[in-house]
């Protein structure tokens, strides 16, 4: 468990608080694992450059299922299931540019990381040449990807805004069932 702990904090550790083996269940023979009522952390969103700020989170319920037993031809699948959030506008006197500079920079090594493991980064020809030499891992690593599908069901997302309009507060949300 010690490692499933490690490896789900490096891949959700950005958007997930307080990650621990008493919500998580763990079948890797079966290649299932589920993890339950996950607090999302306030930043969830802040990659995508919008305007507002998570107050609060939760995620209800998140499933990996692993198919290791034919890994190369069935797919990964993730499903997200009971997604709340409330979000409110973003102040400008909560702007900090430094800070901003530091997570723009860090959110672009991340994705220059994952383009290197996905062998975007190299000219098309080079590319093609490892892709002939490439191992089976690598194959695999590329197949696995290849086929991941994601489910997202049920969403809720609340905007409160008491602050821009002090006289006129509103609300609205939005939901999606699937």
């Amino acid at each position: 468990s010690g490692l499933t702990a490690h490896v789900l904090t490096k891949f959700l550790g950005d958007y997930v608080e307080g990650l621990d083996t008493k919500n998580t269940e763990v079948s890797l023979m079966s290649g299932t694992c589920v993890l339950n009522n996950l607090k999302l952390k306030k930043e969830v969103l802040r990659n995508i450059h919008l305007p507002l700020q998570v107050r609060e989170g939760a995620l209800g319920k998140l499933t990996l299922t692993i198919p290791w037993k034919s890994i190369g031809s069935k797919p990964t699948v993730i499903k997200i299931e009971d997604v709340v959030l409330l979000c409110g506008p973003k102040m400008p006197s909560e702007y900090n540019e430094e800070e901003a500079l530091i997570k723009e920079f860090n959110t672009k090594m991340k994705q220059l990381a994952l383009a290197a493991l996905l062998g975007l980064d190299k000219p098309e020809a080079e590319a093609v040449q490892e892709e002939q030499a490439a191992g089976y891992f690598e194959k695999m690593t590329a197949k696995i990807i290849d086929n991941i599908q994601v489910f997202v069901r049920n969403i809720h997302i609340r905007y409160e805004d008491g602050e821009t309009r002090p006289l006129c507060p509103f609300s609205w949300g939005l939901t999606i069932d699937h």
